[in-house]
């Protein structure tokens, strides 16, 4: 199967919808910290796309990004980037 492309304004728009998406939902059931390598499997996208993303929304204080000792990438969402979500629901 081949990687979601994530190149024009629609497919980045697309993109950050299903990732924000899945972090919340991911939040929601408990699971704050996240596993890149399980996002990219669910999105279906390259660690190089993930990483590309979540480094601008991590420099606009949306989510944090780690990695641990072991070379593990996980990323969770701030405070900020659940009060969007409040935001937007309201």
């Amino acid at each position: 199967m081949q990687p979601l492309r994530v190149e024009t304004a629609q497919e980045v728009e697309y993109f950050l919808s299903a990732l924000l998406g899945d972090m919340l939902a991911e939040t929601e059931r408990g699971r704050k910290t996240i596993p890149m390598a399980a996002l990219c499997k669910r999105l279906s996208v390259r660690m190089s796309t993930l990483q590309r993303h979540l480094t601008s929304l991590a420099e606009h204080g949306v989510v944090t990004v780690h990695c641990d000792d072991a070379g593990r990438w996980t990323t969770e969402l701030t405070a900020y980037g659940m009060g969007l979500f409040d935001q937007l629901a309201a």
